[in-house]
Order: structure tokens, then sequence, then C-alpha cells
């Protein structure tokens, strides 16, 4: 793992001891809507993160963890207008190199 530098969503099931570890759906439900929860698996090697946004998702990572978080705007309908929530960096660097790969 020491040369594989990965980062994308999982499925649940595919990472059950995690699971066991990390708050289940209702538990964030109830929570602050963008609340996130982080698990590392190995000595540093993987680390699984859900964080509920509309939906819970969970990533996982061999390289960025949920720290730092990040901030960035969602639309609140509730409120109708914008809000500053909190991301954590997981998410922010899936999302901005999301669809591509590089190869070294």
């Amino acid at each position: 793992m020491d040369k594989v530098n990965l980062t994308g969503t999982v499925m649940k099931n595919r990472i059950p001891k995690a699971m066991q570890k990390l708050p289940s759906d209702k538990i964030m439900k109830q929570q602050d809507r963008w609340s996130s929860a982080s698990v590392v698996r190995g000595v540093g090697k993987l680390n699984v993160v859900k964080w509920f946004d509309n939906k819970p998702v969970l990533m996982l990572s061999a390289v960025h963890a949920k720290e730092p978080e990040d901030t960035c705007q969602r639309w609140s309908k509730k409120d109708k207008c914008y809000l500053t929530i909190r991301r954590p960096n997981i998410v922010q660097e899936y999302n901005a190199k999301m669809g591509g790969l590089l190869l070294f």
C-alpha cells in the first residue's frame, strides 16, 4: 500500500469492521446535517470517512483524511439561502479529481 494512492467512495457492505466503529445512519441523521466521522484502518494506512450530506456517503482513502476540514456553500431549502458548511478534506479532494486517473 505504500505506492498506491487511492481515494473513492465505498459501499458499506465492503467494510463491515469499519462500519461497526462508525455511528449509524440514524444517529448521524439526528446530528447536524453535515456531520462526519472517521476511522483509520491499519497502521495509518486507510482512512474511512462517513459524511452525512443529503444521504450518508462513505469515502475511503490512502492519501487524504477527514482533517483539515474546509468550507463550501450549500443551498438550504428551509432557510432559502446559501449556508457555509464544513466539508471533510477527503470529499473536497475526491470532487476535485473525480473522473480522472493519474498513472505515475
